[in-house]
C-alpha cells in the first residue's frame, strides 16, 4: 500500500466523497508520485497490473517466493489467483474483426479501469507475413483505452513469453496501433492486453472497443 502521507486530501476527501471512482486516478497520480514505485502514473500502474494478471496464464506467471517478484507476475505461492478468462482470435491471413459480435459476452469492458485479454492464434497459412493490430473505441463514447501486445511461444500446454510487452501507439485520429511479424517459428501467439482507464462507467457502461487485424505478405 501506498504510505498514506503520499496523499494530502486536496482533490477530494476519500472519507466523505461517494464518487471515488472518478476522483481515483487523480488521488492515484498524486499517491504514486511521491512513492517509489517502477511506474509514475495510475494509468501505467494499471497496464503493469494488466501484465501481472495476465501472466497467471503463462510459465512461471506466479510467484512463488516473494524474493522473485522481479522476475515474475503475483505472489500466489498457493495458487489462489484464477486464470482470467480470454478472448480468441485464429489468424489465417484474412483481415479479422473482433467487435461485439466476437467478443465473450458482456461485450466490451463496462467498469472503468476494467480489463480484457485476447489471444491470438497465428495460423502456419500467414507465415512471412506483417500483421498490423489496430483498437478502435466508439466514435463519440467517453471510454479511453490502451493497449499491449504479447508475443508469446505456445508448447504443448506451456505458454511462455517471448520478451516484454509492447505499447500500441495511438495515431493522429486516436486510434492504437501495433505490428507484429509472423515467422516460421511453430506455436507462435499473440496477447493483447486491453486496459480501460478513463473513470467515466456512469456516463459509458458499455466501453465498446473493436480491434481490427489486416496483414500484408513481406
Amino acid at each position: 500500500m501506498l504510505p498514506a502521507k503520499h496523499y494530502t486530501g486536496t482533490i477530494v476527501d476519500i472519507r466523505t466523497s461517494r464518487d471515488i471512482v472518478t476522483a481515483l486516478p487523480r488521488v492515484m497520480d498524486q499517491g504514486i508520485g511521491g512513492a517509489s514505485c517502477p511506474f509514475n502514473t495510475y494509468r501505467e500502474s494499471l497496464e503493469a497490473f494488466a501484465r501481472a494478471v495476465y501472466a497467471l496464464t503463462l510459465q512461471n506467471g506466479r510467484c512463488s517466493t516473494i524474493d522473485q517478484t522481479d522476475e515474475c507476475g503475483l505472489y500466489d505461492p498457493d495458487g489462489l489467483y484464477h486464470r482470467p478468462q480470454t478472448g480468441k482470435i485464429i489468424f489465417t491471413g484474412a483481415p479479422v474483426t473482433y467487435d461485439a459480435a466476437l467478443q465473450p459476452q458482456p461485450a466490451g469492458i463496462p467498469n472503468s479501469f476494467g480489463m480484457d485479454f485476447v489471444e491470438v492464434d497465428l495460423a502456419q497459412t500467414a507465415n512471412g507475413q506483417s500483421l498490423t493490430i489496430e483498437l478502435l473505441a466508439t466514435p463519440g463514447s467517453v471510454a479511453e483505452f490502451s493497449a499491449q501486445v504479447w508475443e508469446l511461444t505456445v508448447d504443448g500446454s506451456r505458454v511462455s513469453a517471448s520478451g516484454n510487452p509492447r505499447t500500441m501507439q495511438p495515431d493522429a485520429e486516436g486510434r492504437l496501433s501495433a505490428s507484429a511479424v509472423i515467422d516460421s517459428r511453430p506455436g507462435q501467439q499473440l496477447a493483447i492486453l486491453v486496459t480501460r482507464n478513463d473513470a467515466e462507467e456512469q456516463v459509458d457502461s458499455a466501453g465498446a472497443y473493436t480491434l481490427i487485424i489486416t496483414s500484408q505478405v513481406q
